[in-house]
């Protein structure tokens, strides 16, 4: 296989301007491609690597990134990898990777035409890293009030500078359906006030789907907040039908489903996000229990480790588990 996109990969890692240009953004728009990319640098995270260079993928990846980085609880998003992009990311010890992040799927290699068109955003993103080197004034100009700077490719395969003119970021809609009958049925249940759940959907780490193309596993979970029970504990991944928006906005309609089958409703709901009290408020109309949102729930913090030390397989099996695709480790 060509090293070519490696050999690129490396040539921006010796630069070692990873923090000094990490402040700016840029775009690259490769002839014969739809969407162009736009490259911007995140740092260190504290693990081996020195900083991911992200190049994401349309308009709409772009500002849903800006949108996340800016406030963690916005849109759907709960980790870097899960934006549609390819991404360097250079190690301490000198090696690179280089991956195609797709959301709701594990990051994989790159075929052979991701590879061409990754190594000409790459090439050029090292052209727009040097300058910034030589010209501390250019990275001023590399985003405008209205615009971005980006390299562009013509149909002779020539390259030039632009300002693509920023397009409007588009209005995020969140549409939380929740089924009557589900309703109907929570609500004959009794209303118990001492009783306190908390709820959470995360992502597992290291467990994924055993396909081809594997895909990442979410869990959503219901606990006892005062005794740490696991109440319910459903294992989900995206697919054709449902992605990680719709994975999101079904937790109301799961929550009741779960209600039911323990047989009440508690006084208190506890959340630890700003995005899982947005999906569960609705239901706030038609049931008289408390959301509360904290930075910490522990019983949900205990279960999820729980079942991190646990083997899934068997997990699945357990009262109150269910599992969409093939969940492995």
């Amino acid at each position: 296989m060509d090293n070519e996109l490696e050999a690129i990969a490396r040539k921006i890692d010796a630069l070692n301007l990873w923090r000094s240009v990490a402040h700016c953004n840029w775009a690259v728009k490769v002839y014969g491609v739809a969407l162009p990319y736009f490259c911007t640098i995140l740092p260190n995270d504290g693990n081996s690597s020195k900083a991911t260079l992200m190049m994401l993928e349309g308009w709409k990846t772009f500002y849903d990134y800006l949108r996340t980085r800016n406030d963690n609880s916005f849109g759907f998003y709960s980790i870097p990898s899960e934006f549609n992009q390819f991404a360097l990311i250079p190690s301490d010890g000198g090696a690179v990777r280089i991956a195609k992040s797709e959301t709701g799927f594990v990051p994989r290699a790159l075929n052979e035409l991701e590879r061409k068109i990754c190594a000409k955003i790459l090439w050029q993103s090292y052209g727009v890293m040097m300058r910034i080197e030589a010209d501390k004034q250019f990275s001023i100009d590399l985003v405008g009030n209205n615009s971005i700077f980006a390299r562009v490719e013509d149909k002779s395969g020539e390259w030039h500078d632009e300002h693509l003119e920023l397009i409007p970021a588009g209005r995020h809609v969140e549409s939380i359906a929740i089924r009557k009958e589900n309703i109907q049925t929570a609500k004959a249940l009794p209303f118990e006030k001492d009783e306190i759940y908390a709820v959470d959907l995360r992502i597992l780490p290291n467990i994924y789907s055993s396909e081809k193309f594997p895909r990442l596993a979410y869990a959503l979970a219901l606990v006892d907040t005062k005794t740490s029970e696991r109440l319910a504990f459903e294992i989900a991944s995206v697919s054709h039908y449902t992605g990680l928006k719709e994975l999101w906005e079904l937790s109301a309609d799961r929550v009741l489903t779960y209600l039911a089958q323990i047989g009440k409703v508690p006084g208190e709901i506890q959340v630890c996000s700003q995005r899982m009290f947005r999906m569960l408020r609705p239901l706030c109309t038609d049931f008289p229990f408390k959301l509360s949102i904290y930075d910490k729930v522990d019983a949900l913090d205990k279960v999820f480790k729980e079942v991190l030390k646990t083997d899934i397989n068997q997990f699945t099996r357990n009262k109150g588990a269910t599992t969409h695709g093939t969940p492995s480790r």
